[in-house]
C-alpha cells in the first residue's frame, strides 16, 4: 500500500457511515468515463489539469444539483492549475469586474454559459448588454466613447479569458 492509500485507509476507519457513503459516492463519480481532448500546444491545459478539473466536475455533479456556476469554475481552475505545479490565485472579490484566478502571473477571467440555448458557433457575453452606460448613448461618438472608456479598460485589467460552456447533446452525454 503506497502512502496516499495508507492516508485514504486512516481517513476512511475514522469516518462514520454516512460520510464513507458520500466519499463513496465521489469515488463512483470519478469512475464515470470521461471523452476529453487536449491540445498538445496548449498552456493552459494539460492532461494532468484535464484529469483534476473533469474530477471537479463530476464531484460537483455527484453532490449538487445546481449548475457548475463561476465560482465554483474559478476554485475548479486553480487548484487543477496548481495540480500541474503552477501558482494560482483566487481573486476573492466577488465584485471585482475584471480578473478572477492569477495562474502563473498572468490574469484570467473566467466565464460559465450554461443553457438550452446556447449558439455553438458564437460565444456571447452579457456584461456588455447589461451596462447601464449604454443606455445613456444618444450617437454613435457616445457609443464609441463608451467602449474605448469602459469595455477596452475592462479588457485591459486581464490577459486571457477562458469560457466553461455546457449544453446537452443528448439525454446521457453533456459537452
Amino acid at each position: 500500500m503506497d502512502d496516499i492509500q495508507l492516508q485514504l485507509y486512516r481517513i476512511v476507519s475514522n469516518l462514520k457511515p454516512t460520510q464513507i457513503a458520500l466519499l463513496l459516492e465521489m469515488a463512483r463519480a470519478m469512475t464515470v468515463e470521461i471523452e476529453e481532448y487536449v491540445n498538445e500546444n496548449s498552456d493552459i491545459i494539460s492532461s494532468e489539469f484535464a484529469t483534476n478539473f473533469s474530477n471537479r466536475l463530476l464531484i460537483h455533479h455527484a453532490t449538487h444539483t445546481e449548475k457548475f456556476g463561476k465560482k465554483a469554475f474559478e476554485y475548479a481552475f486553480a487548484n487543477a492549475s496548481i495540480a500541474t505545479g503552477k501558482s494560482a490565485q483566487i481573486i476573492s472579490s466577488s465584485t471585482n469586474p475584471g480578473t478572477d484566478v492569477v495562474v502563473d502571473g498572468i490574469n484570467f477571467s473566467l466565464k460559465t454559459e450554461a443553457s438550452a440555448r446556447i449558439n455553438r458557433k458564437k460565444i456571447t457575453i452579457s456584461k456588455l448588454m447589461e451596462a447601464r452606460w449604454i443606455r445613456e448613448c444618444n450617437t454613435r461618438e457616445d457609443f464609441a466613447n463608451g467602449v474605448v472608456n469602459r469595455v477596452v479598460r475592462h479588457l485591459q485589467q486581464y490577459q486571457r479569458i477562458l469560457i466553461l460552456r455546457a449544453y446537452s447533446v443528448s439525454e446521457t452525454k453533456i459537452k
